[in-house]
């Protein structure tokens, strides 16, 4: 661990896995005990890595409240006839979709499904997913409340993820005899 003013870097073991915890043990000095240990708030940066669909709760972020980006390459056919819909599955919590950095839409509940037809194009495609969740894990977690019911701990993309395409369909209409 490097220490830099009040700035400490660390590096953690096995980035690859999953599910890793850190814990932040701090040896006050005099006049700086408990509460006052720390004089600002804790913040954290995480990088990229793989993330599998599940809770953040089972996936090591139990007090976490935030947002996680999923991205994926997704490859579409040379001819793309009709329009494409992207649908996540389940979802707990809200999400923002884009795909080439063109945003899609944002849902705030069921059904996650997006229309990315004007985004996509033949080929190679880059798609962003960013989903949110609220302050229950938080409050749960690190501060209980009567407020917060067991379900409203859990967030994250659940899936499962699919991509559709769905043909163009021209109705002529006619009178009825």
């Amino acid at each position: 661990m490097e220490k830099t003013g009040t700035r400490c870097d660390a590096a953690l073991p096995h980035p690859d896995a999953p599910r890793r915890v850190a814990a932040l043990r701090i040896q006050s000095v005099p006049g700086y005990a408990q509460g006052a240990a720390i004089t600002g708030p804790v913040t954290y940066t995480m990088g990229s890595g793989r993330m599998p669909f599940g809770s953040w709760d089972e996936l090591g972020l139990p007090h976490y409240a935030g947002g996680v980006v999923y991205s994926a390459e997704i490859t579409l056919p040379e001819k793309i006839a009709g329009s494409t819909v992207l649908d996540l599955g389940r979802v707990r919590g809200s999400v923002d979709v884009s795909v080439n950095g063109t945003g899609c839409g944002t849902r705030i509940w069921h059904p996650y499904r997006f229309d990315v037809s004007k985004a996509v194009r033949p080929g190679a495609n880059t798609l962003e997913i960013r989903v949110f969740n609220t302050l229950g894990p938080h409050f749960a977690m690190g501060h209980p409340s009567q407020h917060v019911r067991d379900n409203q701990t859990q967030s994250g993309l659940f899936g499962p993820v699919s991509v559709t395409v769905l043909p163009q369909v021209d109705f002529k209409l006619s009178k009825a005899k």
